[in-house]
């Protein structure tokens, strides 16, 4: 079940002090990625795990995780009551003339296989902490994916427009979505180690192209078609 929530201009995330885990969860995430995950996934890097969001203030408040715990919690969501993993991300919607432009995820990746989806996208992590100030920077992350995903450099964005959160609590993520104005001409590339193909479906096809692939689309760029917050 999906759900979004309107954001303002004056959307801050900020980190707090870190709330740490049970020991005997803590033992259980070591041992199932050990047997489960660490051979097929050796990436554990940090994601931003999101404790609250005051919808009135705009305040986002949360702390840095290991990608691990995420990992196992999305198998074992019973032992997590009460500890939930939020994971933050952000998706961005890039418009490009009378374009936008969709990514075909690679079958090899741990979410969303083989689906649809608006690019780039990708979780925050502690790159985008300003270690003084505890603030968090989701457009150094948006920056980093469409270098990173779509060979696109930041200098050829020429307008950026938050669009809404989106909060799946069932894969326990919460988007940041957002709509880049990317100046033409750009080249995309064929494929790459997250996407199988990409393609540019001008906005007056959007529609037709979603009840053709519906469900071969990830769960939020469904949702944000479905919702007309393109």
């Amino acid at each position: 079940m999906l759900k979004s929530s309107v954001l303002r201009e004056d959307f801050c995330i900020s980190t707090i002090e870190t709330i740490e885990l049970p020991e005997a969860l803590r033992d259980e995430i070591e041992s199932r990625y050990r047997e489960e995950f660490s051979k097929s996934d050796d990436y554990n890097g940090e994601l931003f795990n999101v404790v609250s969001f005051d919808i009135n203030s705009q305040l986002m408040e949360g702390f840095f995780t290991d990608y691990k715990s995420w990992v196992v919690q999305r198998v074992r969501r019973d032992a997590f009551q009460g500890h939930e993993i939020k994971a933050l991300a952000v998706s961005a919607i890039i418009q490009c003339g009378d374009c936008v432009i969709l990514g075909k995820r690679s079958r090899e990746v741990s979410q969303d296989a083989g689906l649809w989806e608006f690019c780039p996208s990708g979780s925050i992590d502690n790159q985008c902490l300003d270690d003084e100030s505890g603030i968090i920077d989701y457009t150094s992350q948006l920056k980093i994916e469409l270098e990173e995903e779509l060979a696109i450099p930041a200098e050829k964005i020429s307008g950026m427009e938050l669009i809404c959160l989106i909060e799946d609590d069932e894969e326990g993520v919460i988007d940041i979505c957002v709509r880049l104005s990317i100046e033409s001409p750009i080249e995309l590339p064929v494929s790459n180690s997250e996407y199988r193909e990409f393609r540019k479906i001008p906005l007056r096809e959007i529609d037709s192209f979603h009840g053709d692939n519906s469900v071969l689309m990830s769960p939020v760029s469904s949702y944000l078609i479905q919702k007309s917050l393109l």
